[in-house]
Parts: C-alpha cells; structure tokens; sequence
C-alpha cells in the first residue's frame, strides 16, 4: 500500500489503469482532469494521494 501510494505522488501518474499505473499521454485529457477524476473515483483517504 505504501509503494502504491508512492507511486501516485509522482506527478507523470495521473491515474491507475487495469494493468497498473497511467501515465499522461498527448492524446488523454489534462493531467489536472485526470487526477481530479481520480481523486472522485479513489475510496481511501485522499490526504496520502495526489496532493
């Protein structure tokens, strides 16, 4: 979990896909929506995420 959580404070990871992490790609929307929609989607405390 703390790896995890690791991971996602790394501003290139903007959300998680089904394979893992996902990083921002020219074609995706803005990371700042990205990480919003993952903010909205996550169900553990947010304060150790994207912050």
């Amino acid at each position: 979990m703390a790896i995890l959580r690791d991971q996602l404070n790394d501003d290139t990871v903007v959300g998680l896909g089904e394979m893992g992490l996902d990083y921002h790609w020219e074609d995706n929307p803005a990371p700042e929506v990205q990480k919003q929609l993952l903010r909205h989607n996550w169900t553990w405390p947010v304060k150790h995420i994207c912050q």
